[in-house]
């Protein structure tokens, strides 16, 4: 699993950093991009990620600076003849943002944008109609799917889950997104399987998923009992906070899970608490108390301010004396979770 910080800075972009964007790429090879700062579109190509592979976008809360690069990164993927289907999870309102601007600045595509909307108040999604090339407003109230938000769980994919809490920020309604794996199996040990004589391929590829096979001697392979793949594994936990004050909803979380990687904003340093609270944000002593209670096995900041963008070497220095081994995330920076 691999994490691309395509921008870092809060409110404002320097020449150093872009506004707030968080990609996500699963190694079954679907990806998430967490937020869309402005001039994302250029994140993407700097990173080299492929513009018209499988992508859900989840916006954490309608401030400029986090959903400003939308319609931009939107209107790329048609320009590249984009054919697959963006799903695209927010708050209320984020479909009316769009429809501005198709019907504003002509954001027509050759592929459908699916807009669901999250309400963590009512617990409920809202699935708005396409906006593709056939779009019309003709009775647009009665064609919303709406469907009950069940253990905070927005979005089920084959091998993982999204899940939202509600983030403490200065919008009508804000969200934490959890990226949480479904448990997996177990490694493969390919000497064994050699050992045993069984032939590479398709046989290899039904034991890693840990099925127990048949071959054509007639012998029936337990992959399990063989020893040829390990016991399931948890799956992996990723969590990436929007602008928020720390909450207790995520600090029981992060107790009652295993998390492999916690990113937080940490807009201000403990200098500017004040200002911190004023403006619901994290303070970087906050968020690193928050991963060294949790026990977190890893932490990442982001979103930082731009008096300190320039100057973050103290940033890592207060952080790591509270939480060791914080990272401090600069964009285009990639931490790779192995299995």
């Amino acid at each position: 699993m691999r994490i691309v910080f395509l921008g870092t800075a809060a409110s404002t972009s320097t020449a150093n950093a872009r506004l707030q964007s968080i990609f996500l790429q699963h190694d079954d090879g679907s990806a998430a991009l967490f937020d869309a700062g402005e001039d994302v579109q250029r994140a993407f190509e700097d990173a080299k990620i492929k513009l018209n592979k499988p992508l859900a976008i989840f916006i954490t809360h309608m401030h400029g600076d986090h959903v400003i690069g939308l319609p931009g990164l939107l209107f790329r993927f048609g320009s590249s003849n984009r054919t697959q289907d963006v799903e695209i999870y927010g708050p209320r309102g984020l479909f009316f943002y769009l429809l501005a601007h198709r019907l504003t600045v002509g954001l027509v595509t050759g592929y459908a944008i699916r807009v669901t909307e999250i309400d963590l108040v009512a617990r409920e999604l809202c699935s708005y109609p396409a906006l593709d090339e056939s779009f019309t407003l003709e009775n647009i109230e009665s064609r919303i799917v709406k469907n009950k938000i069940v253990n905070r769980v927005i979005k089920r994919a084959m091998n993982f889950q999204i899940e939202a809490l509600e983030a403490d920020h200065t919008t009508p309604q804000g969200f934490t997104f959890i990226f949480q794996e479904l448990p997996r199996p177990g490694k493969f040990n390919p000497e064994r399987a050699i050992s045993l004589k069984i032939p590479r391929g398709r046989a290899w590829g039904l034991m890693q998923e840990g099925n127990v096979i048949t071959l054509k001697d007639g012998r029936i392979i337990d992959p399990l009992k063989e020893g040829i793949v390990g016991g399931p594994r948890r799956g992996r936990i990723v969590i990436l906070s929007g602008d928020t004050r720390p909450t207790e909803t995520l600090l029981k979380y992060i107790k009652e899970h295993e998390v492999d990687l916690l990113v937080h904003e940490a807009t201000f340093t403990s200098d500017l608490h004040e200002l911190a609270v004023d403006r619901k944000h994290t303070t970087v002593e906050e968020a690193c108390n928050l991963a060294k209670e949790g026990m977190v096995h890893m932490l990442a900041l982001t979103h930082f301010s731009i008096r300190y963008i320039d100057n973050l070497n103290e940033i890592e220095k207060r952080a790591n004396e509270i939480f060791k081994g914080t990272i401090i995330a600069r964009d285009n920076l990639v931490i790779d979770l192995k299995n």
